[in-house]
């Protein structure tokens, strides 16, 4: 039975095109409700930016997962594509509900701090509590990613840093000196724990366990 590759390019074209159409759209709303980032003195653009990026995004991502549940239910899609999206959707419905409620709970806190500036501490509890809910679902997926301090969001965690975690304070200024990311031993050494954290909590980084696939679809008899 083929892959349906075709299924998989119309939605990357779904969610591409989603995003590149609704992205004006989103910008004209923040710009009516103020969900801006102003200008500062420590910011390269001098006019309020519309922070759209992230609710495009969320579109595009929402948009293709439910025209393709819409489409598997009308029988719009043929017998290998249905059986291979229904096979999969049966397995994992319940966890692509969870990450689409995650990522909308993540944009709504996103938007919620960029509007009324929250402490981090709350910021990262509102975080940790998403994830703990989209875990709780049966997403079992872990990964590691470097912190990327970009001015002012740099000053912001030096901050807070200085005021919960003052011994960290010195480490960090002169790690970020220079620099936005960090890469290289220190990138391995955090990739090395996360990998050790999997290996004991059982978190995966594909589904091992489906080996079988999906069921053949019923062939046709021959008359002769």
């Amino acid at each position: 039975m083929p892959f349906p590759f075709n299924a998989y390019l119309l939605a990357f074209l779904g969610s591409f095109f989603t995003t590149l159409i609704t992205l004006p759209r989103w910008r004209k709303w923040c710009l009516r409700v103020g969900l801006v980032d102003d200008p500062g003195h420590r910011k390269i653009h001098d006019a309020p930016v519309p922070l759209a990026g992230g609710l495009a995004v969320l579109t595009g991502l929402a948009a293709p997962l439910v025209a393709g549940a819409l489409a598997l239910k009308f029988g719009f899609l043929g017998v290998n594509t249905t059986v291979f999206l229904s096979y999969g959707l049966s397995r994992r419905a319940a966890e692509l509900i969870a990450i689409l409620f995650g990522a909308l709970g993540m944009v709504t806190l996103g938007c919620w701090d960029d509007r009324h500036e929250l402490r981090p501490a709350a910021k990262f509890s509102g975080q940790c509590l998403i994830a703990l809910l989209v875990a709780a679902a049966g997403v079992r997926r872990l990964f590691s990613q470097v912190l990327f301090l970009r001015s002012p969001t740099r000053e912001k965690y030096l901050r807070w840093l200085e005021a919960e975690f003052p011994r960290y304070l010195e480490a960090y200024r002169n790690a970020y000196k220079d620099r936005v990311y960090l890469a290289g031993r220190y990138r391995e050494r955090v990739r090395g724990m996360i990998a050790r954290l999997k290996a004991r909590h059982g978190f995966v980084d594909r589904d091992d366990e489906d080996h079988e696939g999906p069921p053949r679809p019923a062939e046709q008899l021959p008359l002769w």
